[in-house]
């Protein structure tokens, strides 16, 4: 059976926001913030007067995966339980049955919720998190909810990696940059794959210097057992956001998306880590 690391964590919170999305005749709708930002007086009038005049769209933000970079409190202070912990705190938003839906972490729970927006005002409620234990990590998470929580003001600059400023009620100031999620940089939604990653690199088949990556495809049932095993064979590519660990087998649960470069005939793909399934060490 698929064993639930904390790389899955994401998934799983996201199964929690939609389900809280179908439920929402049973949430306290009167704990929704109204769309009230007070100024800043540490924060410059022009950026908030820019704020207004650019649209920010649900389709906008959910295009790019942010990452903090910088955090600072109404004094115009450091929130240092962020800012030192900076690239590990992340910010995506999305889709699901006509709900908008942001998730938001700083490494250890997954913490999820609908939001609206309207005229650049972003009002986030009725959050939800995972419930792993995070030691040193408990402070920054307590204060990235409470600061996302309730309304803020945000403004767009740049296309290729947008920064994302977000100005919250209690006069704090988030900046975010933003990366391209592989559905936006693909335009496709990519298919879902499994493959055991096993530890030991192998030559590759060109003959080369190069080596090469021993995978098969797995597949799962629908309740999460295995429901069938490929054959091995030597992959000369490379996974975004994947580092081969030469001392553990690993199973990666994958995004795959086809690309068709001019200079290659045929359909060509591109694989992205989506989830690290399982990892064992190497016997």
């Amino acid at each position: 059976m698929i064993r639930h690391t904390k790389t899955l964590l994401l998934t799983a919170m996201l199964t929690a926001v939609m389900g809280m999305a179908g439920c929402q005749s049973t949430m306290d709708k009167g704990t929704v913030h109204k769309a009230t930002v007070h100024k800043n007086t540490n924060q410059s009038t022009s950026a908030t007067g820019q704020a207004m005049s650019q649209q920010v769209s649900p389709e906008a933000l959910s295009r790019y995966s942010w990452k903090l970079v910088n955090a600072v409190d109404s004094n115009n202070q450091p929130l240092t339980a962020l800012t030192s912990i900076k690239d590990q705190v992340e910010l995506s938003f999305g889709q699901h049955d006509g709900q908008n839906l942001t998730l938001f972490s700083v490494g250890c729970n997954n913490i999820g919720a609908q939001y609206s927006l309207n005229n650049n005002v972003l009002n986030i409620s009725n959050a939800r998190q995972t419930m792993m234990g995070c030691g040193e990590l408990s402070g920054a998470e307590t204060l990235l909810g409470s600061l996302m929580q309730g309304s803020s003001q945000l403004v767009i600059k740049g296309s290729d990696m947008p920064i994302l400023t977000q100005i919250t009620s209690n006069h704090a100031t988030l900046v975010w940059q933003g990366t391209l999620t592989p559905q936006a940089k693909y335009d496709q939604q990519g298919d879902t794959v499994y493959w055991q990653i096993d530890h030991q690199s192998q030559p590759c088949a060109d003959g080369s210097n190069k080596t090469c990556l021993k995978v098969r495809p797995i597949s799962y049932d629908a309740q999460g057992f295995k429901s069938d095993v490929g054959q091995w064979g030597l992959f000369a590519g490379t996974i975004q956001g994947y580092t081969h660990d030469d001392q553990n087998d690993e199973i990666l649960r994958l995004q795959r998306f086809v690309v068709n470069p001019s200079d290659v005939k045929g359909k060509q793909y591109a694989y992205v880590l989506d989830t690290v399934v399982e990892s064992s060490v190497a016997q």
